[in-house]
């Protein structure tokens, strides 16, 4: 059975990295255990197989807020005995509690960011869609002026020559007929401009009612992080209490 030790420096202390090790270790089916070192890097001793060894050390070669390993450096060791499973080291309850309370702060702040980055995607398909609506009907515009420009052409066209050919008439009433067609389409336009005013207006105020739900979301998850906050605090004072007690 190979045995390595694993130092790892970067960003991995207070941010939930042993935890992630851990879970890695666990479905990689390997066993040793996992520490905090004073220099505020990590120290990680697994055993088993070399093939396993190697897919945990690429799993936890993480690049990501709040975690970010910077290096990691692997050697070889020997240990007397098998470990019967993986095992996080802790340090003393007050230094752990306050750990805690640090990776909380840092993932609710993730999880305020994500939502706040949602609401805006959404907003920003509002403006597209907005935008889209805007370009529907200045085409229509412009179709329709130079439809109705080149009509009066022919029309002028027409009078001029009168009756010396009949085939200007029948091409006049062709004409007719395509600006009939385009009036057509120009009323077909208008429709979809009056449906994509009346889907703008929906979004919005869909919008307007998501973006109140994250709010009295977020007002939620600050008074819930407040609770949270004074109640580690509390228990680190007791526990600091009765540590001095013990003395």
């Amino acid at each position: 059975m190979n045995a390595v030790e694993l130092i790892v420096r970067g960003n991995v202390q207070r941010v939930g990295y042993r935890n992630i090790v851990s879970q890695a270790a666990f479905e990689s089916g390997i066993k040793g255990f996992v520490e905090n070192l004073p220099d505020e890097s990590v120290r990680i001793v697994v055993q088993g197989k070399k093939g396993r060894l190697n897919g945990f050390i690429d799993r936890i070669k993480i690049r990501g807020w709040p975690v970010n390993v910077e290096s990691i450096e692997k050697k070889s060791i020997a240990v007397k005995e098998e470990f019967k499973r993986f095992s996080i080291v802790r340090a003393n309850s007050q230094q752990e509690m306050s750990e805690r309370a640090d990776e909380a702060a840092l993932y609710m702040h993730k999880m305020y960011d994500e939502m706040r980055g949602t609401n805006t995607s959404m907003k920003g398909m509002s403006a597209d869609m907005t935008g889209m609506r805007a370009e529907l009907k200045g085409f229509r515009a412009d179709t329709n002026d130079n439809f109705c420009h080149m009509d009066k052409k022919y029309d002028k066209m027409s009078v001029k020559l009168g009756g010396v050919s009949p085939g200007l008439n029948n091409l006049s009433s062709k004409l007719d007929n395509v600006s009939s067609k385009l009036d057509n389409l120009s009323s077909k336009f208008d429709n979809l401009a009056s449906k994509l005013d009346y889907g703008n207006k929906i979004l919005k105020r869909e919008l307007n009612a998501l973006s109140s739900k994250l709010d009295d979301g977020n007002k939620i998850l600050k008074s819930e992080f407040g609770k949270l906050s004074a109640a580690l605090f509390t228990f680190a004072n007791k526990i600091t209490q009765r540590q001095g007690k013990a003395i």
